[in-house]
């Protein structure tokens, strides 16, 4: 272990404890001076995150969606996880209102049930549902699957 003066690349220098063996050490602080310092790194991290986040709330606002309500930081996060739902739930329902066939009346009661349930995805303001459905991906499995839970309830 030996401590290195890094002269990062956005000019900041930091004293840095590097390990490992002598003859990598000073390829990794070679790598380190090539990078941001900590700081910078983070605040362009958030510039980014606020960016991407601005874009997908205008996207949101185009598409006629309901503002989020939750904290600023929740919101934030949010907009970005709402916007890469509704990528694929918007083309979804547009889909299930243009069947490229006659439906059955079994499957016109499915269909609307399905619509319904895009709808309502859609219509979520709170930024914790967003954020805790994450993980969910939106397509056509999870559908379906949605539409079954609300078909075994009506039945």
């Amino acid at each position: 272990m030996a401590k290195y003066t890094i002269e990062h690349i956005c000019g900041h220098s930091e004293d840095m404890q590097i390990y490992g063996p002598t003859r990598e050490r000073q390829g990794k602080a070679d790598w380190l001076a090539s990078r941001d310092c900590a700081e910078c790194y983070a605040r362009k991290l958030q510039a980014q995150r606020a960016e991407a986040s601005a874009q997908a709330a205008a996207q949101s606002a185009a598409a006629g969606l309901p503002a989020l309500t939750g904290s600023d930081k929740q919101v934030a996060w949010a907009e970005s996880i709402r916007a890469a739902a509704v990528a694929i739930l918007i083309p979804l329902r547009d889909k299930l209102r243009n069947p490229p066939r006659a439906l059955s009346a079994e499957e016109i009661t499915a269909q609307s049930t399905a619509i319904s349930i895009v709808e309502a995805a859609l219509a979520r303001t709170s930024a914790h549902e967003w954020i805790e459905s994450r993980a969910t991906i939106y397509d056509v499995v999870w559908l379906k699957s949605e539409v079954r839970k609300q078909q075994e309830v009506m039945a």
